[in-house]
């Protein structure tokens, strides 16, 4: 039995040697597949990047169309009826590594033609944390300025707005410098100052002076838990209301939006407070100065995946009499078939003074094609 010991461990070794042979044999072959298989296939190479003419004839090309319907009720107001609003074409390009350039052009059918919204150019790699804005631009004025009109959550603008700034708002040619502040509590707090030409003529007197119209604007953004935010803004702005450039008019705003979203659990649950408070200086030829104020309050809930319901709550005084003002209350119904395409209705009932109450029903269907950017937050 000692003797079949040492034979055992040799035919061991011997089957052991066997399979190895084998085993060598077919990943031998394996390998030459392989390498049959993938011999006529280069290996890919990485492209690399292009700049020069080819960057810049192809920018990130978008199209907005904003369709619109109107419906008063006991009142003279005209304006009932359908009418695409207008269509806005976006090129948006990254330049260099330093900066980017954003064109926004509208075309008014039929009477207004066409018209350059925006068109500027902005440095994002500055020393110091430092951004620039150099171009036509809608001013950092509130939270509602910065957001073109189509792309708002309701159709109309607020009385606050369109009393003190017009119907298109702050949209100025200048420059803006931005400061992203560095801070122990590692928030986001943004200080914002524009140099801008003055152009506005509701407040201002359209940029026949030689002043500027100078801007600050503060910005918090707050982390309340893990599904709540709170947007926290301070603007101030001042310019020159008369081609002489003897009275100006002084304009601070507060604006604030809270935002409710689970991340975890009801995706398709939403809710959103947006206020803007306007305090307005109005100086006079006389000497003396007029005070008026103005605000707007919207609440909007979402009810699932496409559907959303809101509200609005108006007040806004007469920049040239603050003992005048308008009220407004509206309810809005949105429906969202995607991301490309928003469908809204809402009713405004409007009453106050030099103005006949009266209701409105509006309608919206807005849509994009091609690339456009990312939702206002």
């Amino acid at each position: 039995e000692e003797k079949e010991q040492p034979a055992q461990k040799d035919s061991l070794s011997e089957a052991e040697l066997e399979l190895e042979k084998q085993l060598a044999a077919e990943l031998g072959a394996a390998s030459k597949d392989t390498v049959s298989q993938t011999s006529f296939q280069p290996a890919p190479t990485r492209q690399p990047r292009r700049y020069g003419l080819f960057q810049n004839m192809n920018p990130n090309v978008g199209v907005i169309g904003n369709f619109l319907g109107h419906k008063f009720f006991d009142s003279d107001v005209p304006g009932d009826g359908f009418t695409f609003d207008e269509a806005e074409l976006s090129f948006r390009m990254v330049i260099d590594p330093y900066a980017r350039a954003d064109f926004f052009i509208a075309i008014v059918p039929p009477e207004d033609g066409i018209e350059l919204e925006e068109g500027y150019i902005t440095y994002m790699s500055l020393p110091l944390s430092l951004k620039a804005k150099l171009g036509l631009f809608r001013s950092k004025f509130g939270k509602l300025n910065q957001i073109h009109p189509p792309e708002r959550p309701f159709i109309d603008v607020p009385l606050v707005y369109e009393n003190f700034f017009g119907e298109e708002g702050l949209v100025e040619p200048g420059l803006s410098l931005s400061w992203l502040i560095p801070n122990p509590w590692d928030q986001f707090i943004e200080l914002t100052f524009e140099f801008t030409n003055g152009q506005n003529e509701v407040s201002f007197n359209g940029g026949n002076s030689d002043d500027f119209l100078y801007l600050a604007h503060l910005k918090n953004f707050f982390d309340l838990t893990r599904n709540a935010t709170l947007e926290l803004g301070f603007t101030g702005i001042t310019g020159v209301n008369d081609p002489d450039g003897k009275n100006r008019t002084f304009i601070e705003g507060i604006d604030m939006i809270y935002r409710w979203k689970p991340v975890r659990f009801n995706r398709y649950r939403s809710f959103t407070w947006q206020t803007e408070f306007l305090f307005n200086q109005r100086e006079q030829t006389a000497g003396d100065r007029v005070h008026s104020f103005g605000f707007f309050s919207f609440l909007q809930y979402q009810l699932s995946q496409r559907w959303f319901i809101g509200t609005r709550v108006d007040y806004s005084e007469f920049p040239q009499s603050g003992d005048l003002n308008q009220q407004a209350i509206s309810g809005l119904v949105t429906f969202w078939p995607s991301e490309f395409q928003t469908l809204r209705l809402q009713y405004r009932h409007t009453f106050g003074d030099l103005v006949e109450a009266n209701d409105q029903i509006m309608l919206q269907w807005f849509f994009v094609i091609g690339a456009h950017g990312a939702h206002p937050y």
